[in-house]
Parts: C-alpha cells; structure tokens; sequence
C-alpha cells in the first residue's frame, strides 16, 4: 500500500526525532522542497563528516550548477 503524506506532515516520524520533524514543519512554507536524511551514522563517520564538512558539501554543491538547483547544507548532529 502506498502512503501519501501532506507537505508538513510528520505523523510518520517518531515523536523523539525532533530534528526530523521541525525540518518537515517547514515544507509548506517552501516553493520546492527536498531532504536528504542519514541517519544511524557511526561515530568515526560522524569525525569525517564534521572535519572534511566544507569538502563533501563542495561535492553536493557540483549537482547545483549542473541542474541549477537552490541548494543549502546543513548537519545536525544529535545524540
């Protein structure tokens, strides 16, 4: 079965995942919206992550120029 859910709507996100959830709430104030959510990172990849963050996020970047893509990068690191 297949699930539509609302802009905004994040009755399917665990009550615990604030951080997923306030990133939701925000859809419907946006003309186009898309996230990217990993989660379950281990901790080693959480140090490269934060130490190479202006590198990889160039690398992201790239797919903004090719497609011409309003693109914004944000890490939330939560425990």
């Amino acid at each position: 079965m297949f699930v539509v859910f609302q802009p905004g709507d994040f009755a399917h996100v665990p009550q615990e995942d604030e951080t997923l959830r306030k990133i939701i709430s925000e859809e419907p104030h946006r003309e186009h919206f898309t996230v990217v959510a990993v989660q379950n990172v281990c901790k080693d990849h959480i140090t490269f992550l934060k130490e190479r963050f202006k590198d990889w996020t160039r690398q992201l970047a790239y797919v903004d120029v090719v497609n011409n893509l309003d693109i914004c990068i944000d890490m939330f690191v939560c425990n």
